[in-house]
């Protein structure tokens, strides 16, 4: 958290928020171990060119 940018903070929220409602419908949570297809998938979308680090894009 101490690295994401404070004028993204709101979005990071948004996206943690997003995240854990599309992981709930496939009865996982962003605190128990998953599959990665189903994160990365779920995740895509959410890439910030500027903030997003370049492995992981």
């Amino acid at each position: 958290m101490k690295d994401i940018p404070q004028d993204k903070l709101a979005d990071y929220r948004s996206y943690q928020n997003y995240i854990e409602r599309c992981l709930s419908s496939y009865g996982g949570s962003m605190h128990k171990k998953g599959f990665a297809d189903i994160m990365f998938t779920i995740a895509y979308t959410l890439i910030d060119e500027e903030v997003t680090p370049e492995p992981v894009k």
